[in-house]
Parts: C-alpha cells; structure tokens; sequence
C-alpha cells in the first residue's frame, strides 16, 4: 500500500524527533507500526495511531509496561476534559488504548485486565444527548458547496456527505471504484480495504460534480489512481490525507459561516440521521456499512423517524409538506442536461436555470439600456 506514506514517513520524523518521549515509549510505539504493516493495516489507520499514541504517551509521563490501571484512568480523564476533542475524538483514543496494550502486554488476543475495562462507546453514547444540534444540515453542505474554490473542493464536500463514507473510505476511493453507467442517475462504489469489506453505495446528487472532477483528473485515464489528490505546492497530486482534508473542511466552513464541527465523522453521522427518517434499519446497514442493527437503531431513534407525523395523524392535523431537496442537480428545462445542484446557468446551453437569478439578470440589463452613455 502506498496511500498517504509520505504522511506516515512525517509521522515518523516528528516521533524519533520528539524530546518529549522516552527512547523506550518511542521504542513501543515503532515496533506496534511495524505490526500494523504487517497486519496490512490501512497508512490512514497508521498515521493516527502515530498522532494519537505520542499524546498518550505525554500524558501518561511513565514507561507504557509499568503503566496500571489507576494510571490509564488518569490518561482518559485528562482527555476526558478536553473541550477541543469532539466525542468521536475520544472514542478513538479508547479504541486505541485497548488496541495498543493487546499488542503490548496481551499477546495481540487479549486485552490486559488494565484496559479490559474501557467502554469506549461510552463518551459517544454520553453525547449524543445534543448531538442534533451539531448535525450538519443540508443548508448546510449547499452553502459550504458554493464557497468551494475549485471543482475538486465541491466534488469533495458532496460526495463526503452524500456518500455517508468513513474517512478511510473516502480517502481510499480510486478512479476505477466510480461507475458512472447505467440508466440510472447513481453512482456505484466499490471500496476495496473498508472496515466490512466491498460496498457500493449509489449517489445522484453529487453526480455533476464527481463527473467535473474526474473528467478533469490529471490522471483521469489510470483506474488505479486516487480520486482525492492534493492540489497544494507540497505533496502536489500526491493522495490527499487526513489532515489535508481537516485542513481544507473547516477552511471551507469558514468561508460558509457553518460553525458546527466538519470532521468527516460528523458528515457521516448528519446523512445517517437524515437517511434514518426514511431507509429502514436493514437498508441503513447496507447503506454504511454496520454490521449491527443496534447502530442502525440509535440513528432511527435520533431521527425521530415518522414518530411526529404519526401523532399528527392521528389527532386530525395536517401533515408539514416534505422540504425541497437542497442538494438535488437541475436538469434544464431547454436541453435536459443535468447540472449541479448550486449551477446558476446550464452548463451546456446557458439557460439560466432559476427564475430568482432570470429576474435578476433582466433587471440588470434593463438597467443598461436605460442608462445613458457617458
């Protein structure tokens, strides 16, 4: 594999530089990379494992084998308190910890009694009481869309949420995984290395702008090569990593005014809420790849799925008409071509394809020819 090994290799630099952790916490965390490669973990897994175990090690201020249980308890309260750490943030650092210390002192089959007792799911579970409120919206995504620069940032930010893909997935995409046949309007992808294996997800809103991308791919013709690239001076069409895409996320967000957290997780969890209101449970697990109903569950119970509109039912009252779809492209009407869903004119025949934005072009050139030359 080679996706993101420059920032692995990066990774790698900044821990055998690091003055701030013992030659033998560096020692432990370099043989576990050696067993993540062997075990042909994913370079994204890796890089994080490299980022998140030198802060573990920080905090911990002792040799990871003569670390006890009251001492793991110290590390998580002290990430714990963190208010710069989302939730899912957290759930990685326990996920870690546990992982780490069945390699280190379990024989990689078991977890030492130190650890045994993490829940990681339990920050995510405590959050999730106000989670709605930090769910992205579909306003949302459209105005982080229109304040993209290029074609491959729109591309990025309708497929990320569309797709509902985690980020190692997403990262992974390759050129040979988009399937734009079919008489469909959807895309199939197929994500060889994800964490349940094959899925193909169909797409439609973010056609369009996938399409643009790719035809504009600078190697567009190799199936093998990656569909997120960096367009930066450094590491230039170079896979795009992790903290490219955080980079470039929360750029973006700024630029839209959305002030709600932009990790690709929570892209993720805002379209498994919205899906929730109408796929079912089944469709949900085949949908993001859960390989139990439960998580599916948790999503349906957040959405409030039909709940509302059952109650309305049947005390007699009117049912809220279904919102137009933000996100869905705008065929024109003149020569049926299928455009973006932020297009303003059709990118075929010109056609202004809203009646807000023909009002205001004829005002404008009204107001041109009314006005007297100078």
């Amino acid at each position: 594999m080679t996706k993101n090994r420059g920032s692995v290799e990066n990774k790698l630099k900044e821990l055998l530089s690091d003055r701030t952790i013992t030659d033998r916490n560096r020692d432990h965390i370099l043989k576990f990379k050696d067993n993540c490669v062997a075990e042909v973990m994913g370079n994204n897994r890796i890089h994080k494992y490299l980022t998140y175990l030198p802060k573990i090690a920080r905090i911990l201020k002792k040799d990871f084998k003569k670390a006890e249980k009251e001492d793991i308890q110290r590390v998580l309260a002290e990430l714990e308190k963190n208010q710069s750490y989302s939730a899912w943030t957290k759930y990685d650092f326990r996920v870690m910890i546990k992982r780490f210390y069945k390699w280190l002192e379990g024989d990689d089959e078991v977890y030492p009694k130190k650890v045994r007792w993490i829940k990681s799911w339990a920050v995510v579970k405590k959050a999730r009481g106000v989670l709605p409120d930090e769910l992205l919206t579909v306003e949302e995504i459209k105005a982080m869309i229109e304040n993209c620069y290029n074609i491959r940032d729109k591309a990025i930010i309708s497929v990320l949420y569309e797709s509902g893909f985690r980020v190692s997935e997403f990262l992974g995409m390759r050129i040979k995984h988009v399937d734009f046949s079919g008489d469909l309007a959807h895309i199939t992808f197929e994500i060889e290395g994800a964490k349940t294996g094959m899925r193909k997800i169909p797409l439609i809103n973010s056609i369009p702008y996938l399409a643009n991308w790719i035809g504009n791919h600078p190697s567009q013709n190799d199936p093998n090569s990656y569909v997120w690239i960096s367009n930066g001076h450094v590491n230039h069409n170079q896979p795009m990593c992790y903290g490219n895409l955080m980079d470039l996320l929360r750029k973006i967000a700024v630029r839209a005014g959305v002030k709600k957290r932009v990790n690709p997780h929570n892209f993720r969890h805002s379209k498994a809420t919205e899906m929730a209101k109408s796929l079912t449970e089944y469709q949900l697990c085949l949908y993001f790849g859960w390989k139990k109903s439960a998580t599916a569950s948790t999503y349906v119970h957040l959405a409030g799925r039909d709940l509302d509109i059952a109650i309305r039912e049947l005390a007699g009252l009117s049912t809220p008409e279904q919102k137009k779809n933000e996100l869905e492209p705008i065929k024109c009407p003149r020569c049926e071509k299928t455009n973006e869903p932020t297009a303003k004119m059709c990118n075929r025949c010109g056609l202004i394809l809203s009646a807000k934005n023909a009002m205001q072009t004829m005002f404008w050139r009204g107001k041109e020819l009314n006005t007297p030359p100078s």
